[in-house]
């Protein structure tokens, strides 16, 4: 569950693609990283969007929590995370609830929505 930033990481996404992405500021429950979830846990109130060409995270101080791919969709992109390794290559699509969970220590970047 995250809330805040700790020390200097925030969970942060970086939005490439040509339209907006849901994130979610604060997830209700414990749940696995860099996986997908198998029910939706976002705190009420507490989903807003990346919009293209927009980062969020680290830079306005926000600690994110996870973002939703809906049905049909796939993202493509990467992330970093500090301690929760890697991908510098990464498709997602929906799987589960459709929420990817990540970690505070986690740079995620989407370059494309199709």
């Amino acid at each position: 569950m995250g809330d805040g930033c700790t020390f200097w990481w925030c969970g942060t996404v970086g939005n490439e693609a040509n339209t907006r992405v849901k994130i979610c500021e604060s997830w209700g429950r414990d749940g696995t990283n860099q996986a997908y979830q198998k029910k939706a846990a976002c705190k009420s109130g507490r989903t807003s969007y990346v919009k293209p060409g927009q980062t969020r995270g680290m830079d306005t101080n926000e600690d994110l929590d996870a973002l939703y791919v809906p049905k049909g969709k796939t993202f493509k992109g990467s992330y970093v995370c500090t301690f929760g390794g890697s991908k510098g290559k990464m498709t997602w699509t929906h799987k589960k609830s459709g929420w990817w969970k990540f970690g505070t220590d986690c740079e995620v970047l989407i370059r494309s929505i199709s």
